[in-house]
């Protein structure tokens, strides 16, 4: 999408997003709402009760930059994995879920994979190591 995601306050009801451009989009002097437009997401949420609500404040705050939910997350411009550590092998699910989405990105698509919460975390550097795509 031309931007990096550097941090998010959650203060609840507002989410305060900061951002860092990537080149391309320093390139071509868009805006994050310009770069999101017309993009699809899918949100797959794993595990607690935590994650299902903080997944809908993701998915509000992904409609409110003009992005909409795919029908079928293989077709999906933006995958959000918003991922719980409590369930069992929580990390091995992570993984195979980013498997066929970071394949995708290696065949030239342009999707771009997020990987959230508690997996995430837990999993920090050895994620992007092992799943570079991310």
């Amino acid at each position: 999408l031309g931007y990096h995601v550097v941090k998010i306050d959650d203060v609840m009801r507002d989410l305060s997003l900061v951002t860092k451009k990537r080149k391309n989009a320093i390139d071509k002097g868009i805006t994050l709402e310009e770069a999101c437009a017309g993009k699809t997401y899918a949100m797959v949420t794993m595990g607690c009760q935590m994650n299902a609500a903080d997944s809908e404040r993701l998915e509000g705050g992904l409609l409110d930059l003009g992005m909409t939910e795919a029908e079928e997350s293989k077709d999906a411009d933006v995958i959000i994995l918003n991922t719980c550590s409590i369930r069992e092998h929580a990390e091995a699910k992570v993984y195979s879920y980013v498997g066929p989405q970071a394949k995708r990105k290696r065949d030239g698509e342009d999707v771009t994979i997020v990987v959230a919460g508690c997996v995430a975390q837990q999993e920090g550097a050895r994620l992007l190591r092992r799943a570079p795509e991310v």
